[in-house]
């Protein structure tokens, strides 16, 4: 490894622990739920496959695909609190770092820029999220089909492998198939005049193995294809499923929106401006990550995993050029640098700095167990899995943080239209049974608002706890 490599690894590995070093927001959203779930996997040892933490609906079907994540949280959890559960986030992206920035010998400005494109991409999800793990395989992926394409390398066969443990850990498992079929696609463009070349027939071999593997989950074929048909049933619109453009289109800035598109401008410009000398695998990368990273803002740290050796390449080329050109990518970068750092500053203001637990709607479980509130109880979505991580077994909650885990119409026509309309309200009320009401006044949602204006004038529900 060159010194610029190791400097620019030190420099990332410096800067994403700042990044990740926040308070843990995530217990607020999903990581509850996934230390719970994990919990019941390790003492049933039976992976659920039915929505089981709600009372509404706790036989609806749900196809588990991060479980391996859950059951790493639940030990984490149980080892050594949430300082383990930090390291489970911050290792597998620096893992990706590394892999991507040292895979090969690119000049030191290239890796500079390259590291600035890519933490103005990770800064909005630095989360614990099962996704990270989707972020190292990804890597993983990328950097072995590169090594093969200039070198054949035996590292190709731990590719299914490593695909049999994405299908059981995050739902971006396809992506693996997905970057190995473009490669092979390349290769047959490359090689269309010898279609037996070693290469091609390896290849053909991996890619093929690693469609296999996908099935090797607790749900088989249905579980592989799973990914494609989890929004069939998905009836609650989410935030970071939404494109940038939409997001934008609300008035909500984000700066990773400022560097993703500066990130697709230098690899379209640079592909297209290097026309033969560019690589037909460059050009597949743009669109696939292009299009993922547009499509949804969940997304966006995949194009800068995706892209990064592709950007790498590019940078070196434009350094073949003369000192001019250096000079203004030079500036680029100093430019990028400063819009970095005041992405991080910005970051550490809003996020806290160092590693503690924030959970928003603590005090008021432990308000509602203290006084031995029973349920049924209706809650809103956002705060339903954070619920089931406290209460569960002894309380089940209405929804939790799970579209796919209820009926679309349950969601769209008995949640939403119930907060909406007081009637409906005490149509379900009588229905369930409602004994308690957990609601976060906080909800951003219209019919949340709505709600929460209506429920303060119900005489049926006392507020007790603000």
């Amino acid at each position: 490894m060159k010194r610029s490599q190791l400097l620019i690894v030190f420099l990332g590995t410096i800067l994403l622990t700042i990044l990740y070093f926040h308070p843990i927001q995530a217990f607020n959203q999903d990581l509850g739920r996934h230390i719970l779930l994990g919990n019941i996997i390790l003492s049933t040892h039976h992976i659920p496959d039915t929505n089981l933490l709600s009372y509404t609906h706790p036989g609806f079907p749900f196809i588990n695909h991060h479980y391996l994540p859950e059951i790493l949280y639940a030990i984490l959890s149980n080892l050594g609190g949430y300082q383990l559960l930090f390291l489970s986030a911050l290792i597998p992206i620096l893992l990706s770092l590394i892999l991507l920035t040292t895979s090969r010998k690119a000049h030191v400005l290239s890796l500079l820029s390259g590291l600035i494109l890519f933490l103005g991409l990770m800064v909005e999800r630095t989360d614990i999220r099962p996704e990270v793990f989707s972020y190292l395989f990804l890597s993983i992926f990328i950097v072995i089909l590169f090594r093969n394409r200039e070198k054949p390398t035996k590292l190709l066969l731990i590719l299914p492998l490593i695909e049999v443990i994405w299908a059981n850990t995050h739902i971006y498992f396809p992506l693996g198939l997905a970057v190995t079929g473009l490669f092979f696609l390349e290769r047959i463009l490359m090689q269309r005049k010898n279609l037996r070349d070693p290469r091609l027939v390896t290849l053909t071999g991996i890619t093929a193995l690693c469609a296999l593997a996908m099935i090797v989950n607790p749900q088989w074929i249905k579980g592989a294809f799973y990914p494609f048909t989890i929004m069939k049933n998905y009836g609650y619109t989410i935030e970071e499923n939404q494109t940038p453009f939409f997001i934008l289109s609300l008035g909500i800035q984000k700066v990773s929106f400022f560097y993703l598109f500066i990130f697709q401008l230098i690899v379209w410009i640079g592909v297209l401006a290097m026309q033969k000398r560019a690589r037909i695998i460059d050009y597949f990368l743009a669109i696939l990550f292009s299009y993922l990273s547009l499509t949804a803002v969940r997304n966006i740290p995949l194009f800068a995993i995706g892209l990064l050796p592709s950007t790498l390449f590019i940078f070196d080329k434009f350094f073949d050029r003369p000192v001019f050109t250096q000079k203004l990518t030079l500036i680029l970068a100093l430019c990028l640098s400063g819009c970095l750092l005041f992405q991080m500053t910005t970051f550490i203001r809003q996020n806290g700095f160092g590693i503690t637990l924030q959970e928003n709607s603590k005090q008021a479980v432990d308000f509602m167990q203290e006084n031995k509130i029973k349920g049924p109880l209706f809650n809103n979505f956002d705060v339903g899995s954070y619920l089931a991580y406290r209460l569960y077994p002894k309380e089940k909650v209405f929804i939790d943080g799970r579209p796919e885990a209820y009926p679309t119409d349950f969601i769209q026509n008995t949640y939403i239209q119930m907060q909406q309309d007081p009637a409906l309200f005490q149509k379900a009320s009588s229905h369930y049974n409602f004994n308690s009401v957990f609601f976060t006044h906080t909800d951003q949602t219209p019919w949340g608002r709505a709600f929460v204006a209506s429920i303060m004038q119900d005489k049926n529900f006392i507020p007790i706890y603000l």
